[in-house]
């Protein structure tokens, strides 16, 4: 998971973890609620805790294709405000399915890689952030975040 390796750059992670999904746990413990994925410590005094769990979803997976015109091109009069408002949309149904006591325990994280790179652009971020974080902060997540095919972003911030 990129995000892991952001927040371990940043120093919010320790040095020894190890990124947990169901479909390879080395441990044969899966995460644990609504989340793909868990950081577990690997140190040698916290071996086995539990140090970020996220849910990870594709940012607007098949809505991004279908406004930029099937083409990844913003030639179609796409707007930034349009990509900021399909992001909103992707963190919306995400905070409609879980409880408020299972966000308060996760970060989603919107995966924009491929073919969706056009909403990690930071003109996009900005207009999100300007417009929308405060709404999606109030879901009740940890953290909102966007990873791009090279960029990380907060947005609830």
């Amino acid at each position: 998971m990129r995000l892991a390796a952001h927040l371990h750059e940043q120093g919010e992670l320790p040095s020894a973890f190890v990124v947990v999904s169901e479909e390879e746990d080395p441990q044969g413990i899966p995460p644990d609620g609504p989340v793909d994925a868990e950081v577990r410590s690997t140190d040698a005094g916290t071996k086995g805790q539990v140090l970020l769990r996220a849910q990870v979803v594709r940012a607007a997976r098949g809505e991004i294709l279908h406004v930029l015109g099937g083409t990844g091109s913003y030639d179609n009069g796409t707007t930034v405000a349009d990509l900021a408002d399909l992001l909103r949309g992707s963190v919306d149904k995400k905070a409609k399915r879980y409880p408020p006591v299972e966000m308060s325990k996760i970060h989603l994280v919107l995966e924009a890689l491929d073919h969706q790179a056009p909403v990690s652009a930071q003109p996009v971020v900005d207009q999100f952030r300007l417009h929308h974080a405060g709404n999606v902060k109030s879901k009740g997540f940890i953290a909102i975040w966007l990873v791009g095919p090279t960029e990380i972003y907060r947005l609830d911030e």
